[in-house]
């Protein structure tokens, strides 16, 4: 979807779509010898330097740590630095690939509530449940070729999946009794 690999599919986007991407290698790209403000500064439209260092707050970056360069930070560092830089940049679909990879359960607080005040829509690509359950209200499910899209967290996902294979493995043992019943009756 982010266009990264090569793939067999097509990606159209809505009219008047603007993606933004965070894949979970996005740290490594960072140029090293930039200061964390230039990196994030460089890549803000139409935002001020005190904007820029207001969200950098925000990241858990604050004085003078700003002006460290990013070949210094460790990989939680660097993968808040990218989250920022891709927060800055005009887009109303943001794509996310393992997010919180290297980040701290400080850091991934910070991430979920700029999620929750995103308002554009966001397609995540997590195992960390508990980081998703607090920002997604819908899930798509893809399965045997078919999307069902789903209302609500993951936890409420998980329950409509739980009911349907219950649903389904009541549905087997009634017939199975019913075949056992019609043996005996033979």
């Amino acid at each position: 979807m982010a266009g990264q690999e090569p793939s067999d599919g097509e990606i159209r986007l809505g009219h008047n779509v603007v993606l933004t991407y965070f894949g979970q290698h996005q740290a490594q790209e960072l140029y090293g010898e930039s200061s964390i403000l230039d990196t994030v500064y460089h890549a803000a439209q139409d935002m001020t330097v005190t904007k820029v260092r207001s969200l950098l707050g925000a990241f858990l970056f604050t004085g003078d740590e700003v002006d460290k360069q990013v070949q210094v930070l460790s990989g939680g560092e660097k993968s808040r630095v990218a989250l920022a830089k891709m927060l800055v940049r005009p887009a109303n679909l943001m794509l996310l690939d393992e997010p919180t990879n290297h980040l701290d359960i400080t850091s991934q607080g910070v991430l979920q509530e700029a999620m929750a005040q995103y308002e554009g829509s966001i397609i995540v690509v997590s195992h960390n449940r508990t980081f998703v359950n607090s920002f997604v209200n819908k899930v798509l499910e893809i399965r045997d070729g078919r999307a069902i899209l789903h209302e609500g967290n993951i936890d409420d996902y998980l329950a409509v999946r739980k009911g349907i294979e219950e649903e389904k493995l009541a549905g087997k043992k009634r017939k199975n009794r019913k075949k056992i019943k019609k043996k005996a009756l033979l």
